[in-house]
């Protein structure tokens, strides 16, 4: 399980907040007009600052 720490946005794309998300979990990651949109398996979705690029590269990334 690896951890990423992302830009929490609300549904106005509004920063709101760091927050940590289980790169395991992700499902689906969108660009949206104001926020890129993350579908996790749980069935919940999250709005982060980072572009869908900057989601994968930090998922993909080597643990450190």
């Amino acid at each position: 399980m690896a951890l990423i720490k992302l830009g929490k946005r609300n549904d106005a794309g509004e920063d709101v907040g760091p927050f940590l998300l289980n790169t395991d979990q992700i499902v689906v990651v969108l660009s949206g007009p104001r926020a890129t949109e993350i579908q996790t398996a749980d069935g919940h979705t999250h709005w982060v600052r980072e572009t869908p690029e900057q989601v994968l590269a930090l998922a993909n990334a080597p643990p450190s």
